[in-house]
Formats: C-alpha cells, sequence, structure tokens
C-alpha cells in the first residue's frame, strides 16, 4: 500500500519556532503522532465533498509546543472512496499502517461511522482493547432500540 495515494499533502503554513506547527512534518517517525484529516461525513446524512481544513490547522499549529520531543506528522487530508465501505476500508489500512510503525493516529473530522474504520484498525493488531471516542455531541437517546 502506498499511503501517498490516499491523501492530499498538507498545506505549509507558517509558525514560529517555540509553536507545535515547527515540529509537524509531513511523514510519519516511529513512535510519533500522525493527524489525518478526514471529510467523509457520508455516514451521517453528509457528502464526501473535500473540506478546507487550512483555519483548523492553523490554530493546532499555533498551540505551544512545550518541551516534549515526540515526532508529529500531519499526512494531509484523506481522500475519500467512491462508497463509504471504499472510505472505510482504505481509511482501516491507512490507520493499520500507522499503527504498525508505532504511531498514535488522529483523525480530525468525517462522521462518527469513520470511528469504526479505527476500532477495526486497532483490534487487527492489538486484541482485548478499550476504545474511546470524543466527539462534540452527547447522543444519549435510543428511543428507536427495543429492549
Amino acid at each position: 500500500m502506498n499511503i501517498e495515494d490516499l491523501l492530499i499533502p498538507a498545506p505549509k503554513i507558517a509558525t514560529e519556532k517555540w509553536q507545535l506547527g515547527a515540529m509537524i512534518k509531513p511523514e510519519i517517525r516511529e513512535g510519533g503522532i500522525a493527524f489525518i484529516f478526514c471529510s467523509d461525513e457520508r455516514g451521517s446524512g453528509g457528502t464526501a465533498t473535500p473540506k478546507n481544513f487550512t483555519e483548523v490547522r492553523k490554530q493546532l499549529y499555533q498551540l505551544s509546543r512545550h518541551d516534549w520531543e515526540v515526532p508529529v506528522a500531519d499526512l494531509g487530508d484523506f481522500i475519500s472512496g467512491k462508497t463509504p465501505e471504499n472510505t472505510h476500508f482504505a481509511l482501516q489500512e491507512l490507520l493499520t499502517y500507522c499503527l504498525r510503525k508505532h504511531v498514535l493516529p488522529i483523525v480530525i473530522g468525517g462522521s462518527n461511522d469513520i470511528s469504526y474504520s479505527l476500532f477495526s484498525a486497532i483490534n487487527h493488531i492489538y486484541k482485548n482493547l478499550t476504545y474511546v471516542q470524543i466527539n462534540n455531541m452527547l447522543s444519549l437517546d435510543h428511543s428507536e432500540e427495543s429492549l
């Protein structure tokens, strides 16, 4: 698998030496963190139209970098597949690639169904895992489900 085929490179964003953006590179380095930006929202009734994440990146890159030396990569914008299933498969492959390199993938954007790709990739490598998903919505409504 060639991960470059799955991603649009991140734009260059000017930062100061003391900001997180100064240490972000476009390539994965073992033991690091990798940001992956995803536009696919078809799982929530949206579209897979590419979004411009430049403003999000600017805010992220402006954070203070502190003194830790963990390699950080911005892999760019994930290219959605023709179908949601294609997207899930390709994203799972990308995330598995990251995990095999001992890189923590952080997916920014996409609908909640994208989390299944992340879970599948982690479960493929690590068995008996605990999974946490951070979201801006709290969903407690299960009125459509029967007990």
